[in-house]
Formats: structure tokens, sequence, C-alpha cells
């Protein structure tokens, strides 16, 4: 199995100075620029989503939705609390769990991928959760993602680290290989 952590885009100002606003704060076009060349990016990259989780706020929900747009056979995003800042690796290993039977009706021997979108820092805290380290923080860009894989069909023991792509080199990746039709 795969897992694609994926930080939500660019998105308005903090609640534009209006408390409990945070929930409601949409992404911002350069966000969305962004969003799409990750998505191109994993595409060209082969790692396209059976299942694309998503926390319900606002700017994830539409990152999710830009991806979902620029990707063939992308799937609509669900939403899940497990991918709310207060969610952790814990309640996300149990969302998958419960999608276990979408994850394990792949064709053939292809390895399940599920993409995550969520927020810091509880995403970086999930990918150090996974790893087996101590709960610190990795610096993760808006529109940027980590992935990681177990040997079977389930998030369980320690992850390795397989991917790892920020707004910039998604940038170029997308540009390289669309001169190069």
């Amino acid at each position: 199995m795969k897992i694609i952590f994926i930080r939500h885009a660019l998105a308005e100002e903090l609640g534009h100075g209006k408390p409990g606003l945070d929930e409601l704060r949409r992404i911002v076009k350069p966000g969305a620029t962004q969003t799409r060349h990750l998505a191109l990016a994993l595409a060209r990259l082969r790692l396209r989503p059976d299942i694309l989780l998503t926390s319900p706020l606002v700017r994830a929900r539409e990152t999710a939705d830009v991806i979902m747009e620029n990707m063939k056979r992308c799937p609509e995003p669900l939403e899940t609390d497990a991918l709310t800042p207060e969610g952790s690796w814990a309640d996300l290993r149990h969302e998958i769990a419960r999608h276990g039977v979408q994850l394990a009706g792949r064709k053939g021997d292809k390895e399940a991928v599920l993409f995550a979108v969520g927020h810091q820092p509880n995403l970086s805290q999930m990918i150090m959760a996974a790893l087996g380290s101590d709960p610190h923080e990795i610096r993760m860009k808006k529109s940027a993602c980590v992935g990681l894989s177990w040997n079977d069909d389930k998030p369980q023991g320690m992850a390795g680290i397989f991917l790892a792509l920020d707004p910039a080199l998604a940038k170029i990746l997308v540009k390289t290989s669309a001169a190069g039709k």
C-alpha cells in the first residue's frame, strides 16, 4: 500500500480577521495552480489514487477537487475527520480500514494507492508516526506531498518513504514531461 500525504493548497488569509472562520478559508489561484502541477506530476509518475480522502475543511476539500479534476480516473474525494487539524495517525488508519474492500478490489498486482489531503502540523506528525519516529514535525510546503509505502495492503508496521515533491519540483516535472512529448 502507498499513501500520498498532500498538504492543502495556499489559501486565503486566516479568518479574514474574524474568529472561527478558519474552516471556511478557500484556496487562492496560485494555490490551485500549484496543486494542478502536483496532480499532473503524480499522474505522470503513474500514481493515481484508488481512494482520495480529504479533510472536510474548505481549503483541503478544494485542493482534493483540483487533484480530481486534473487526473484521469481519479475517484471523487471522500471527506473524513481523520484529516482535520485534530486528526491523528490512528484515526487515519481506522478510516483506511473502513475502506479496505475498495482498496482490495484493484486489478492485478497493482499496489493500493491512497491520497490523503490535510493540514499541518498533523500531516507531518502522521508521517513521523508511520515511519516509527518521534512525533516531531517535518516542514511541508503547501501543495507538497510525501509518499509512504508498506509491504502489504495495510498501513501497519514501519513505512518507507518513496516520494517527496514540493510545488517547484512538481512544476519542473510537468513542464519537462510536456516538452518531451
